[in-house]
């Protein structure tokens, strides 16, 4: 995330608040307890914690952000219709030359 902001200036708190909202609620759980922890610290727990948990089938997925939303169905309209043209490529005679 801070490479996203660039050189714009973002406190570390709303930094980690922004960031925890991403995680899992079993990893923001873990993290809450870590308040004195600088940042790139809980990253790297946060990364252990990930790796060693496994999610549950009941566990909801998190909702997409908006701007991913938002090109979801434009997206599918584009790879339907880009495996139609392959279809039709894959379908198509070779012509024979004119002599």
């Amino acid at each position: 995330m801070r490479t996203l902001a660039k050189t714009t200036e973002v406190h570390e708190p709303l930094l980690r608040a922004l960031w925890q909202r991403q995680l899992p609620p079993q990893i923001q759980a873990i993290l809450q307890t870590q308040i004195r922890t600088p940042l790139d610290e809980l990253a790297a727990l946060a990364d252990r914690n990930m790796d060693v948990s496994t999610p549950t089938p009941d566990s909801p997925t998190p909702p997409y952000p908006p701007y991913i939303q938002s090109i979801s169905s434009p997206l599918d309209s584009l790879t339907k219709r880009l495996d139609e043209l392959f279809k039709e490529i894959v379908n198509l005679q070779p012509i024979s030359p004119i002599t």
